[in-house]
């Protein structure tokens, strides 16, 4: 059918349907997520609906076919795919099968036909669309890091201050709009080796809500992109940036890139006194690699890249915050400002900053774009921290126990106000000591409560905690400071300082997974409570894997879903989440054909099955989790993609009879 036919067809069938059919096709998602950018993995991507009946026909309704139409603009002028009538119920993981390219952007509508094979109304159009594809995509963009990386030989020195790498290129569009015309896309690709947070011209580009529930901005944090083995596959981000370019056309653009450790720059911290993650999972500095492309109304496409010969060239500096950990927090001194003041403006004088280091083969595996929601605020709602005890020290100095209300994980933004060079300490915990003093002991990183003398350089006690230095302020300039790149699990929080502390506001961080899928209520307070505090573990527990706890670990244990996981699918749609979890575990299996005891694979196999593979119980999750995704959400293209690995490992459980049963 031609394009202009099919348009017109589309919108006249729309119109004889209106009242014909009670079917109407809402929910749609790619991927099961709304218009993201996708790739093709596990040969997707994969487009579902939902169903809502409007008719007044008490039998039961049904869709008896569909047919989805997918083009490359909102009308349908050039139809990309067409499948024609299909005989069949199915609403979910349909698989797209037109063209596909990078930076392919695709708008597809579904009619139904109920079960009397009476014609439904047209969905509202959705869309995807398609990331970079392949490595050629990225347009030699290099990863750049501030340094070169090299063997550790001194693993006291990674204890030292190192400042993050802020990373920072500034160009003209090379664009007059008589010439090229107006800008019409942009898009901005970035990956990580850390935890990375960016701007365009000043503002955060995040993936995350940049909003509470109640309209108030958040502060800018990352914990992204999500955890993986980084030697089998590091995820990106994409994001859709034509408003900010096309507002700077003719004028100056200026990226600007911030890198923390994450997973990828672990302290050696000896967990249970021998467990070092450096020794299990693929480590190096903080780098970054980045992708600006802008298209001009002309066709002319304008490319910047990370690396030499980029436009704007690039050059690194040190940030405020001189040392980050997922597990022992930041350290930010907020003297160090004036060094960097401006440097995400235009006309920043960053003579005297290096060139960053151009990194060409740093050890890693594939680049895909992120399967999974960001991390963001959980259920949209901020924790007002409350002072319950205080107690006054020398010099001035008070400690204050502020209680958030309940356990949670995530982060906090700090207001104060004191003389230039003022510490203040801030401990996180989830219970209180008799005298009103925060009990840091419950949730110290690996149980690491004693000096060790084969890491005479960790703490001796590996509480959560961060650190910040006041610039200087008074009461009408105070200083207002959120960690970055860090969580913590806890409900309260202990700041010592001789500083102000005017307020403390907490966020519940978690992967930004549609929330209730079933809603529960009773009047059996017990039942409440309990079913309250299970929601709450849930949301405490989904920073990109699901871990066993918030604070201590924050591993992906295999056994912790295993026993939970359904109620969770019960509650969140973890169809994205659990499918990147899936793929974790596909990474970590072991040459013998074991799954592991935990995904990313950090070292831990306890009474596993041999050659690193995990306990019977916990190595069960991957084949489990393979036959929920097809239960739940129709997803029987992880079983496909696992069908070998699954076959192996159940060799190995049968020649292991003995070792099973023990």
């Amino acid at each position: 059918m031609k394009p202009a036919v099919l348009a017109a067809a589309l919108a006249a069938w729309a119109l004889a349907a209106e009242a014909a059919c009670g079917l109407r096709v809402v929910g749609m998602r790619t991927n099961n997520m709304v218009d993201p950018f996708v790739s093709q993995r596990r040969g997707g991507p994969f487009l579902s609906w939902k169903l809502e009946y409007n008719g007044t026909d008490a039998m039961p309704q049904f869709q008896s076919m569909y047919r989805i139409v997918a083009c490359d603009d909102v009308v349908c002028r050039n139809p990309l795919w067409d499948t024609g009538r299909v005989s069949t119920s199915e609403t979910l993981a349909i698989p797209y099968r037109g063209t596909v390219r990078s930076g392919l952007k695709v708008y597809w509508q579904v009619s139904v036909w109920d079960h009397d094979q009476q014609y439904c109304n047209w969905s509202a159009p959705a869309s995807f669309e398609f990331a970079l594809l392949s490595e050629p995509d990225w347009s030699n963009a290099e990863w750049i890091a501030r340094r070169a990386p090299a063997p550790v030989t001194n693993q006291c020195a990674l204890y030292d201050p190192d400042p993050t790498p802020l990373f920072r290129a500034e160009a003209a569009l090379q664009n007059t709009t008589a010439k090229e015309g107006p800008v019409i896309s942009a898009r901005l690709y970035i990956a990580g080796l850390g935890y990375f947070r960016s701007w365009l011209n000043g503002a955060p580009v995040r993936a995350d809500r940049p909003f509470s529930d109640a309209g108030d901005p958040l502060p800018h944090w990352s914990v992204d992109p999500p955890w993986t083995d980084f030697a089998k596959r590091v995820y990106y981000r994409a994001f859709n940036v034509t408003e900010r370019v096309a507002a700077a056309a003719n004028a100056s653009v200026v990226l600007g890139i911030e890198a923390g450790n994450g997973y990828w720059n672990p302290l050696p911290l000896q967990f249970w006194g021998h467990l070092n993650l450096r020794s299990s999972l693929p480590v190096g500095v903080p780098m970054v690699r980045a992708l600006l492309l802008v298209t001009f109304y002309s066709g002319h496409v304008q490319k910047w890249t990370t690396g030499a010969g980029s436009l704007g060239g690039w050059a690194v500096g040190s940030s405020p915050t001189v040392s980050n950990n997922v597990y022992l927090g930041e350290r930010y001194d907020a003297r160090l400002e004036a060094d960097t003041e401006g440097w995400l403006s235009p006309g920043f004088d960053a003579s005297e900053w290096p060139v960053p280091v151009g990194v060409q083969t740093p050890g890693v595996g594939i680049l895909d774009v992120s399967p999974t929601p960001p991390v963001g605020l959980t259920g949209g709602k901020v924790l007002d921290a409350v002072v319950v005890n205080r107690r006054e020290e020398a010099d001035g100095v008070q400690v204050l126990t502020m209680d958030t209300g309940r356990n949670h994980a995530g982060t906090c933004s700090f207001s104060f106000a004191g003389a230039a060079g003022t510490p203040v300490a801030m401990r996180y915990g989830e219970l209180l000591f008799g005298n009103g003093t925060v009990d840091v002991l419950t949730s110290t990183a690996g149980q690491i409560k004693a000096a060790n003398p084969n890491a005479p350089c960790q703490p001796t006690l590996a509480y959560q905690q961060d650190h910040y230095t006041l610039r200087g302020s008074d009461n009408t300039d105070r200083e207002i400071w959120t960690p970055a790149f860090s969580w913590h699990g806890f409900r309260y929080v202990e700041v010592t300082t001789a500083a102000v502390v005017s307020s403390v506001r907490c966020y519940p961080l978690a992967t930004e997974v549609p929330r209730f899928m079933t809603h529960f209520t009773t009047s059996d307070t017990t039942l409440q409570k309990l079913y309250n505090v299970a929601v709450n573990t849930f949301d405490s527990n989904l920073m990109s894997v699901q871990s066993d706890c918030p604070h201590r670990e924050r591993f992906g244990y295999g056994g912790d879903p295993l026993a939970v996981g359904e109620s969770l699918m019960l509650t969140f749609d973890l169809s994205a989440f659990y499918d990147k979890v899936a793929t974790d575990f596909e990474d970590a299996q072991r040459s013998n054909g074991g799954f592991t005891e935990t995904a990313p694979f950090v070292g831990i196999a306890d009474a596993g099955l041999g050659g690193g593979a995990g306990p019977i119980g916990w190595a069960t999750w991957p084949p489990e989790l393979q036959l929920l995704l097809y239960r739940y959400y129709g997803n029987s293209a992880a079983i496909a993609d696992m069908f070998n690995g699954t076959l192996t490992y159940m060799a190995l459980v049968e020649a292991s009879p003995e070792q099973v049963q023990n």
